[in-house]
């Protein structure tokens, strides 16, 4: 067989393909061990996005819920409209979230097949862009976590497929469906649509193809419908944090929760929240870094029979947006969610071509003065060694998987809760006040997983209330914890142990950027004061689960400081 023949038979690419699927596969089902690995268990993400699906089972859960409606009133018309389906037939949300990852692995894997195969028609370089993308996917939470991200690069290697064939229809169909997922990648895949009217052969010219002209106004109309909901609906949890506002918040400088202005000069543009490039993974997709020098030296063959445009419009989309959203930052988002998928694709593409050509170069150089026996040995060798060191890459690493899998063993206290009124707030400072709506199905009243700071009209509440939590929790004074009790309706506070020692706060740095109550919640535990709550922990304790403790606020309410004992 030889490996690098252009456009050979139709069993040969299915053969390819079922091999890219076989992998495809494999490593959807070592998510799925990792997945039902335990009773109480979510990828970190789906906290967010997928907890206040619990509703559509049983409407009466999390009433008047601050935190579920938020990130209900963010969830993409598509994606709530594919859950509630599931939903419909009796798959729980959790459930559901935790089978979709690998079947969109699937839908990628064939979409990327074939999208490579339109810039390059050789099978095994299909193979290996394919086997790249799906370690990268596997390697970082997205696809993991079953929530509207997971969607970004199977509908962005759809769009490519389809934009590379031409076809209008398909095209318009997956930037309609981008917007009901994804909507960043309307901005991109409409770019694209009319980056292909940019034509540069002997200088700049507009295309005078009428079919790339129907597709760039199509596609422009299409996005406009599925976008004008964005402008004309706009949240009810704003306005979104200006730029100069982030600049001074401590929830987007270093240690905070969404560390965006943590760095400085170029690591600034190319990495972290605000920067052009993901974390990249494997070792192998940096290859395609390689791909424009080889580009450069028109010696190589196979690249003189690539159409390597559609990943140059990608990557010139992509980056138009990655600056726009920097300049009117926030409001197109964080500028890293119009580049990390394309990067990935883009580099597991190009890894992939790149390499191949090198083999065929290789290749090729052996067949002077050697037989053609050894000539097909050698090259067969050669495209061995490097597939096999691809696909065996995964197992010299320590951890493969990296999904941000949350496993609690906290199944006594979700019970416990379970079992109390659906209208139950629980209060709570800890870690743990990020899982309970989640495996409890019970509202808390601010959790570190959901103080999101881009929506000020969410997160001023948000941060008043932890204000106030801190306030309460750590102040001698009784009448100060009753007040905030009663003003938010809290039913119970959640209280780990070591949470009265001042390093409690000294070492949480999420706790830290409240201030002004954060320093003197810290000097009152400092000078050996003790608070109410822990004063009256021993008394109004109802439930321990390890270290926590589950504080009943009818009891607080009822004590004195008379009865202190």
């Amino acid at each position: 067989m030889n490996l690098f023949k252009l456009n050979p038979p139709q069993r040969t690419t299915r053969l390819w393909l079922g091999l890219s699927l076989a992998f495809a596969v494999l490593y959807g089902y070592l998510f799925w061990r990792k997945a039902f690995e335990v009773p109480y268990s979510l990828q970190e993400d789906a906290r967010q996005h997928v907890f206040w699906m619990q509703r559509w089972l049983d409407p009466a859960l999390l009433p008047n819920d601050l935190i579920a409606d938020y990130f209900q009133s963010l969830a993409p018309t598509g994606y709530k409209a594919l859950y509630a389906t599931a939903a419909a037939f009796g798959i729980h949300p959790f459930l559901f979230s935790k089978l979709l990852p690998p079947v969109l692995g699937i839908v990628a894997t064939l979409y990327g097949f074939y999208a490579c195969l339109r810039l390059l028609p050789v099978p095994m370089a299909a193979f290996i862009s394919t086997l790249l993308l799906n370690q990268s996917m596997w390697m970082w939470r997205d696809l993991g976590s079953g929530t509207p991200r997971a969607f970004a690069i199977p509908l962005l290697l759809a769009f490519l497929y389809y934009f590379s064939k031409r076809s209008l229809w398909p095209c318009v169909a997956v930037v309609v469906l981008a917007g009901g997922f994804y909507p960043h990648l309307v901005l991109i895949s409409v770019t694209m649509l009319w980056l292909r009217l940019l034509q540069w052969r002997s200088g700049p010219r507009l295309s005078r193809c009428r079919q790339d002209w129907w597709q760039a106004v199509s596609g422009l109309i299409a996005g406009i419908l599925v976008l004008l909901p964005f402008v004309l609906l706009p949240s009810p949890y704003g306005p979104v944090v200006t730029a100069a506002q982030a600049q001074t918040m401590p929830e987007f400088l270093a240690g905070g929760r969404q560390p965006f202005f943590d760095s400085q000069g170029l690591d600034y543009w190319l990495g972290g929240k605000s920067g052009l490039f993901p974390v990249l993974n494997p070792v192998a997709i940096y290859a395609g870094f390689l791909l424009p020098l080889l580009l450069w030296r028109r010696r190589w063959l196979l690249l003189q029979a690539a159409k390597l445009a559609p990943l140059g419009q990608l990557a010139a989309a992509s980056l138009l947006w990655f600056l726009a959203a920097h300049r009117v930052l926030f409001r197109l988002h964080a500028p890293n969610r119009y580049t990390h998928y394309s990067v990935r694709i883009l580099l597991a593409m190009a890894a992939a071509i790149a390499l191949v050509s090198w083999l065929e170069m290789a290749a090729r150089s052996l067949q002077r003065g050697i037989p053609q026996l050894w000539q097909r040995l050698f090259s067969t060798l050669m495209a061995a060694l490097l597939l096999g060191s691809l696909m065996l890459y995964p197992a010299s690493l320590h951890r493969f998987l990296d999904v941000l899998y949350i496993k609690s063993d906290r199944g006594a206290l979700y019970a416990f809760l379970a079992q109390q009124p659906k209208d139950t707030l629980v209060a709570s400072l800890s870690r743990e006040a990020d899982n309970i709506a989640t495996f409890a199905g019970r509202s808390v009243l601010v959790s570190r997983e959901h103080a999101i700071a881009y929506h000020q009209g969410y997160y001023q509440q948000i941060r008043q209330r932890t204000l106030d939590l801190i306030r309460a929790q750590y102040s001698p004074e009784l009448s100060e914890l009753q007040q905030v009790t009663q003003r938010y309706g809290i039913d119970y506070w959640l209280v780990e142990s070591g949470a009265f020692q001042p390093e409690a706060i000294e070492q949480n740095r999420w706790l830290r950027q409240f201030q002004p109550e954060a320093k003197p919640a810290i000097a009152i535990l400092a000078s050996g004061q003790q608070p109410a709550l822990a004063r009256f922990m021993p008394t109004c304790t109802v439930f321990r689960d390890g270290n926590l403790a589950l504080v009943e606020a009818a009891c607080l309410l009822q004590a004195t400081d008379s009865a202190d004992g």
